[in-house]
Formats: C-alpha cells, sequence, structure tokens
C-alpha cells in the first residue's frame, strides 16, 4: 500500500516499485495499492506503472483513522494481507520561521501549498492542524489497522 499515491513522492514510489519488482510469472503477483485524496490522481499514477502490474485503488485521507481502517479492511479482504506500507502522504509546505542571533532562516516541507510562504506564527490554526494531522499524526494513524485480522 502506497499513500499519497496521487503525485509526488508516492507517485514515484508505485511507478519505480512497478518496474523493479519481478513479475508475475517469476512469483507472486505485485499488487500496488494505490491511496490518496483524489481518484482522478490516483487513475493516472496507475495508468504510470508498468503493464502488466496490478493496482489497486482506494480513495482516503490517511489524516482520519477510520478512511484508514477501511483502506486496510479493503485490501485484506481482498488480497488476505498487506506486505507493506510505503505512508507517504504529504500535506503542507509549511514554513517554519527561525529566528535568531544569526539572522532568519526558513526550512519548508514538501506537499500541497496550504501554508506556504506563511511563517509558523501566521498560520492559520485550522491549516497547521490539517498539515500536522497528515504529516506527523498519519505514522501512527497508518500503523494502528496493520494489526487487523
Amino acid at each position: 500500500m502506497i499513500t499519497g499515491a496521487s503525485g509526488g513522492i508516492g507517485r514515484a514510489c508505485a511507478v519505480h516499485l512497478s518496474q523493479v519488482f519481478p513479475s508475475a510469472e517469476d512469483q507472486r503477483p505485485l499488487v500496488l495499492v494505490l491511496s490518496g485524496r483524489r481518484q482522478g490522481e490516483l487513475e493516472e499514477t496507475a495508468k504510470q506503472t508498468r503493464e502488466g502490474t496490478t493496482t489497486e485503488i482506494v480513495v482516503g485521507d490517511v489524516s482520519k483513522e477510520e478512511d484508514v481502517v477501511q483502506m486496510f479492511k479493503l485490501v485484506k479482504e481482498k488480497y488476505g494481507r498487506v506486505d507493506i506500507v510505503f505512508n507517504v502522504g504529504l500535506s503542507g509546505s509549511l514554513t517554519v520561521s527561525l529566528r535568531g542571533k544569526g539572522g532568519d532562516a526558513e526550512m519548508q516541507n514538501a506537499g500541497v501549498d496550504l501554508l506556504k510562504g506563511v511563517a509558523t506564527e501566521d498560520a492559520d490554526i485550522a491549516k497547521f492542524r490539517q498539515v500536522l494531522d497528515v504529516n506527523v499524526m498519519s505514522a501512527v494513524i497508518v500503523r494502528h489497522p496493520i494489526r487487523l485480522p
């Protein structure tokens, strides 16, 4: 399962895995479960994978526990298990201002431009919380349903 597969790092992981994983003739067939919030972009990712790769599209938001549980249930019901999870869904472009003796500096993460160019102290709290939910909390949320029967 690859979260954030609708673009960026997630899409790159899906395309790369489809190219380097042995073909179905060599061993158990590769099934890439592409997860993200945008159906159309997930379909585009599926088109970019190597011919013969089985892809499954599961629309959901990794910051919402109920979406993640549903994703895992669907995959386990259809395929029996989840072998690997790439949790690369990102949100943000969060700018963190660092002000000190050495002058001003900024750090940014990758992702959607929710807070692009906005210093932390000027950020809308709801948008900031959304960035943290996706970038931080999803790491915990995605790990919980792995143990589902």
